[in-house]
């Protein structure tokens, strides 16, 4: 965003005799007698003719001052809250990409465990009889 410090060609702490220096050098290159051929002159003129209107007052200087301090406020603000929410998102991803490969490692082992055991015809129970669900005798063991 250009500011009317920018469009004059000062820095915000100028001086008045300052700004009127700037004023007059940027009027004279921009006026539009003195360039005829270009139809963006005249609004460059009213640009700066505009932002003198508002440095020259010391009042209005100041309540631009203020209003451009609040946006700078809050433009800081803003950007602050994108790099926050940029950050959550990276590290979000990045937490939710551990847990993930942890599991899939996970079911991977587990599965290969598994799949070994019943290929070897083994169960948990470590006397190869499978048992009832409530830990009774083993179904089709002897009695």
């Amino acid at each position: 965003m250009k500011t009317v410090y920018d469009l004059r060609g000062v820095h915000p702490g100028a001086s008045d005799d300052a700004v009127k220096a700037a004023f007059r050098a940027a009027a004279k290159s921009h006026h539009p007698d003195i360039n005829p051929g270009d139809p963006k002159a005249l609004l460059r003129f009213r640009r700066i003719a505009a932002a003198h209107a508002v440095l020259r007052d010391p009042k209005r200087r100041a309540a631009y001052d203020r209003r451009l301090a609040a946006y700078n406020r809050r433009l800081a603000l803003e950007r602050q809250r994108i790099r926050s929410a940029r950050m959550h998102i990276i590290i979000s991803g990045a937490i939710y990409g551990v847990v993930g490969m942890t599991l899939a490692i996970g079911f991977l082992s587990v599965g290969r465990n598994f799949s070994a055991s019943i290929m070897a015809g083994k169960s948990g129970n470590g006397d190869g009889a499978r048992t009832d669900r409530d830990g009774g005798r083993a179904i089709g063991a002897a009695r």
